[in-house]
């Protein structure tokens, strides 16, 4: 028993040196390979942060959106982007279907014997003046003894055929207008050339299409981002098996965690990679859509103005379909030559000579007015509003893109009243 016993203790102490043993190489090692001596306090504070990891690249995320001042926008399935009515600040009054300024009015409205109902549509030039027209609108129809009821429609950034497609699933859904108003032309040409071509961004499709789908995946996206999320689980498991045993302690066994975390670790990385070189081949079309087979800009311009002019035939054969009136305006703009005299203070607030969308304004709004003029040949009522200002001399514009200010506003909505009840 007493040999036994001798022999036990031998190979205890044994097992022990030779633990203390790798131990002491192990301490060695870890100095070696960190730089830095071991810290059981150091030890734990590593696996907890590995536990508690937000990797950048894990999960879903939500589709983009984007924020203007408060005005949050969101993917449509057929307008492109609407605003959202939950993020977006109150004073913008963003209404159910994502259109701002309408104090939560139901877009679906019906015709009445006693009311007129109008819709106006556009982008962010048609969204400026539509508080104008919706006064104007009212003040008419409260002398004339027929309320007049205006939704709008307009959304900064919209361009054809994007109120094609909005007056179309609105009337789908049962909506009935007396009159619609189009008030566009700038965004159909200015968008294209200075921020769609530029991004190889299909110049027909909605405006930064390729910020707003970044993140949206499909499905060879969703089995990479599993792979990745199953490494960063496994990872953290690992992690968790050696904080909750307290086997840090060691620092044998914490270069062992160590060793096979930072394995881990590159097995994410490379998955990271391979996960956005696939993720930029496969989503290239869902981003930028079909290449458009342009020569030169003028070719473009002229498919521009083409598109523009078919888009607004499109919405007046809806409208006598429905039995609405269809008044088409293009706006003006300070960048076309001529159109208005611009004083030196006026300039300074409303000019940018290195503005691409001035740029864009000179080379394809001649092509737009036109298409106006064969908009009118083909019965559309169309009225081109680009030389509204060839006479005045006051500011009338309030930026260096295309918006007028309360003035100018005032001056296109009497001349929108006039061509509708003159």
């Amino acid at each position: 028993m007493r040999t036994k016993a001798k022999a036990a203790v031998f190979w205890l102490l044994m097992c022990s040196l030779t633990w203390l043993l790798i131990e002491g190489a192990a301490l060695l090692a870890y100095r070696i390979i960190n730089r830095t001596p071991f810290s059981y306090t150091e030890a734990r504070e590593r696996l907890c942060a590995t536990i508690g990891s937000d990797d950048a690249a894990r999960g879903l995320q939500p589709a983009a959106g984007l924020n203007w001042h408060g005005l949050v926008e969101v993917l449509h399935p057929y307008f492109g982007f609407v605003a959202d009515p939950h993020q977006s600040e109150p004073r913008w009054k963003v209404a159910p279907f994502g259109f701002f300024g309408n104090d939560h009015v139901a877009p679906i409205v019906k015709r009445a014997p006693d009311r007129v109902v109008v819709g106006v549509f556009g982008g962010s030039f048609a969204g400026v003046i539509y508080p104008f027209i919706k006064a104007a609108l009212e003040e008419h129809g409260a002398a004339a003894g027929k309320p007049h009821v205006v939704i709008n429609f307009a959304t900064a950034g919209y361009k054809q055929p994007q109120q094609l497609l909005t007056l179309n699933y609105l009337l789908s859904l049962g909506a009935e207008f007396d009159i619609v108003i189009n008030v566009d032309g700038f965004n159909e040409v200015a968008l294209p050339l200075a921020e769609n071509v530029p991004a190889k961004l299909n110049p027909f499709y909605p405006r930064m299409w390729d910020r707003r789908t970044a993140s949206v995946v499909n499905r060879g996206t969703l089995r990479s981002i599993g792979r990745v999320e199953v490494a960063i689980e496994v990872k953290q498991r690992w992690a968790g098996l050696f904080r909750d045993r307290r086997l840090y302690v060691s620092p044998t066994l914490f270069l062992l965690w160590q060793t096979r975390d930072r394995k881990l670790a590159r097995t994410i990385y490379q998955l990271h990679e391979k996960l956005s070189a696939d993720r930029a081949d496969a989503e290239s079309f869902q981003m930028h859509g079909p290449e458009h087979p342009t020569a030169n800009e003028e070719q473009l311009c002229s498919d521009l103005a083409a598109a523009w002019k078919n888009a607004s035939l499109q919405m007046k054969i809806l409208c006598e379909a429905a039995g609405t009136k269809y008044y088409h305006f293009l706006q003006p703009n300070q960048y076309l030559e001529g159109s208005k005299p611009i004083s030196e203070a006026e300039r300074k607030q409303a000019v940018n000579e290195a503005s691409r969308y001035g740029q864009a304004v000179a080379k394809g709004y001649p092509l737009f007015i036109a298409s106006g003029r064969q908009l009118q040949a083909a019965g559309v009522n169309f009225s081109d509003l680009t030389r509204i200002f060839a006479d005045r001399l006051e500011i009338l514009y309030g930026d260096d893109c295309c918006h007028t200010n309360d003035e100018g506003s005032a001056v296109v909505t009497r001349r929108i009243v006039e061509t509708i009840y003159r």
